[in-house]
């Protein structure tokens, strides 16, 4: 019997992703890693790594199902928040508003006590959820000069919301970086529809003045 577990630091997977980013074989390399993890901190740090890179590169569900299987307490603090808002994302996303909200509520705490651009994200997509869509949109406009990660596709829906049509198809070009990602390219590519066809009436009306 082991008295002591070796401590994982996933070595492998972290030298992929410093040199190819967020891939297949990133996620790939820190599963195999993880299933060697024996300590509990170490195997929750794994999973919420997996949960955020399977989330990134497009796996929706499979990330969400990581995060289901993930013990929050032995989880380091300074990872919740992020992870929790990621998750937030991914429901939000899906147009999974009830669970996206859930989330919001129980780690609250977690997911607002950092102050992030990604706890920004959290309370716009909270603020959406709400039907205050107008307060969702100030709060993305006021983060665009950061690095916030899915901030256009959140601004977009927002937009959306508020039949601002013209103004999301400025936005439009930068949703192109997600056509390779799986499910979240799927649901990207609802949204592009939505603002092609609510931009035919515009530009129809453009024509006939001529």
């Amino acid at each position: 019997m082991k008295l002591l577990k070796k401590r994982c630091g996933f070595p492998k997977s972290l030298r992929v992703l410093a040199e190819k980013g967020f891939t297949r074989e990133y996620a790939d390399t820190l599963r195999e890693e993880l299933s060697e993890a024996e300590r509990p901190a170490d195997i929750a740090k794994g999973q919420s790594f997996l949960a955020n890179a399977l989330l990134i590169i497009g796996n929706l569900t499979e990330a969400r199902q990581v995060f289901d299987q993930l013990d929050m307490k032995r989880l380091d603090p300074q990872l919740q928040g992020n992870l929790v808002g990621n998750m937030i994302f991914l429901e939000f996303v899906r147009n999974n508003f009830g669970q996206a909200e859930e989330l919001y509520q129980t780690y609250n705490r977690e997911v607002l006590g950092e102050h992030s651009e990604a706890s920004k994200r959290s309370l716009a997509i909270h603020e959406h959820i709400m039907g205050r869509y107008e307060v969702a949109v100030e709060i993305y406009v006021k983060m665009l000069e950061g690095e916030c990660r899915f901030l256009d596709i959140c601004l977009v829906k927002a937009m959306l919301r508020l039949d601002m049509y013209e103004r999301a198809g400025e936005f439009v070009g930068l949703l192109k970086r997600y056509e390779d990602c799986g499910e979240l390219g799927a649901e990207v590519k609802k949204l592009e529809k939505k603002v092609r066809e609510g931009l035919k009436p515009h530009t129809k009306k453009k024509t006939s003045g001529k």
